[in-house]
């Protein structure tokens, strides 16, 4: 495409080209936007999520997800100390494990 555009260029004159190349690209995205703001105006008439509405969920799962990641971390952080407390629990010697019904040592 930048090949035609180098002759065209060079039988029109530069500047007029661009200049042209450049209303059309304008007008493309001008045309596309609209479009884009059609489709999403017709999905919400039909109850369906948009695109935006799709990114927004997508942001949101992101959140989700990472903030579970964060939390499954965590607890298995704690579990692991917890193991650990439990096993030097067990390691001291001469230590008899209290039941809940037993009374309070003197």
């Amino acid at each position: 495409m930048f090949s035609a555009l180098s002759e065209l260029g060079k039988v029109f004159g530069e500047n007029r080209v661009l200049s042209a190349a450049g209303q059309v690209l304008q007008t493309a995205a001008q045309t596309k936007a609209a479009v884009d703001d059609n489709v999403a105006a017709m999905l919400g008439l039909a109850g369906l999520p948009s695109r935006s509405d799709l990114d927004a969920i997508r942001r949101q799962l992101d959140v989700v997800q990472a903030t579970l990641a964060n939390l499954s971390r965590k607890v298995d952080r704690l579990s692991a100390e917890v193991a650990a407390q439990d096993s030097a629990r067990k390691s001291v010697p001469g230590r008899k494990r209290r039941r809940a019904g037993d009374a309070e040592p003197r």
